[in-house]
């Protein structure tokens, strides 16, 4: 995906350095990424001469290569293979995670997990095995080769394991995830004004979040927003204040102690 990593909104990638003498690993992997795209957005055309994996976790993904014409949707997983042309578009915002996979037992590995190319639905994509997967593709260490072919294998058995059938949660509940997920890093804001936002009583939003996930509205957003500095200790330079205000948290002390009573360190210790 060489055409896509001119653009600026190409938040991660790695290569292999192609330097390194490897043995023959069962799952080699020759590049990983997540893209964050804008439309229009036209992946360079070309014959493939390796395996791909793509998790969409935003908007649509267009294959309109051969020998199989696809549509790729948030929550689904589509692959590849050696020979397959290559040819990708987003007409929309769209978020995208991948690896490709090459070397002597790719055939295998393909028979091995019943690869196929069509979509199929996922659960929950695994962010931070993605993550770590394209810091050890990016190694120029031996070892870290090994690492990311278990890591990516990890990625493939959850992409196999497909979507457990749930109960659909009720309509508030999920209403109120999504208010959180937009406005978690807004501090002024609280239950009462969540409650506000999605037309109920308070007592009713406590209910129901309560009754879907057995902690309370003001616990579930807490942990959004530990999730969220989490993920900014580790990937940004961000000061351990920024970040607090950021994550919503208007005192760092107070974020630095429910941070070490979740994680067991300090946001200093854990960076």
């Amino acid at each position: 995906m060489k055409t896509a990593r001119k653009q600026p909104n190409i938040l991660d990638i790695a290569y292999r350095d192609k330097s390194l003498e490897l043995p023959p690993l069962w799952l080699r992997i020759a590049s990983a990424g997540f893209y964050q795209l804008t439309p229009p957005w036209r992946d360079a055309p070309r014959q493939k001469t390796m395996g791909e994996l793509f998790w969409c976790t935003k908007g649509t993904f267009h294959f309109t290569g051969e020998p199989e014409r696809m549509v790729l949707h948030q929550d689904e997983v589509c692959f590849l293979f050696p020979g397959d042309y290559h040819d990708i578009t987003a007409t929309e915002e769209s978020e995208l995670y991948w690896f490709c996979f090459d070397g002597p037992h790719i055939q295998e590995i393909i028979a091995a997990f019943q690869l196929t190319r069509s979509p199929r639905p996922v659960t929950l994509c695994p962010r931070e095995l993605f993550m770590r997967l394209i810091r050890e593709t990016g190694s120029p260490e031996v070892s870290a080769c090994y690492e990311a072919g278990a890591t990516a294998f990890q990625i493939l058995s959850l992409a196999l394991a497909g979507k457990k059938k749930e109960k659909s949660p009720p309509l508030l509940f999920k209403r109120f995830c999504e208010s959180v997920s937009v406005y978690y890093n807004c501090s002024a804001m609280g239950i009462a004004d969540y409650a506000k936002h999605l037309h109920c009583h308070r007592s009713t939003l406590v209910r129901v979040v309560t009754g879907e996930i057995g902690i309370s509205p003001q616990t579930y957003l807490r942990k959004v927003r530990l999730e969220r500095a989490k993920y900014m200790l580790e990937y940004t330079l961000f000061s351990i204040k920024q970040i607090a205000l950021k994550c919503g948290f208007t005192n760092p002390d107070y974020f630095a102690k429910v941070f070490r009573q979740t994680y067991g360190k300090k946001p200093t210790e854990f960076r």
